[in-house]
C-alpha cells in the first residue's frame, strides 16, 4: 500500500531567481510530488520534473510537479 515516507519544507523571504528546495528522504520508484508557491505571476521550471497543475492570479503562482526518482538524491531547483 502507498504511504508517506518522509516531506520537506522550504520558505525563502529573498528575492531569487533560483531555490534549490529541501527534498524528503526519497528512495528509487518512488513517486515526488512538489508544491510550488511564490508571490509572482510567472512560472516555474522543472527539468525532469512534470507539471500538472499551474494557477496564477492576482500576483502569485501556485503550481503542483511530479517525477519518479531514479535515485535517492533526486533535486528540484
Amino acid at each position: 500500500m502507498a504511504k508517506i515516507r518522509d516531506y520537506a519544507i522550504t520558505i525563502s523571504t529573498a528575492a531569487t531567481a533560483s531555490l534549490v528546495c529541501e527534498m524528503p528522504t526519497h528512495a528509487t520508484g518512488d513517486l515526488l510530488i512538489a508544491f510550488l508557491n511564490k508571490d509572482s505571476t510567472t512560472g516555474f521550471a522543472g527539468t525532469g520534473w512534470n507539471l500538472h497543475r499551474s494557477q496564477n492570479s492576482a500576483g502569485a503562482n501556485g503550481e503542483i510537479w511530479t517525477k519518479r526518482a531514479t535515485s535517492s538524491s533526486e533535486t528540484i531547483t
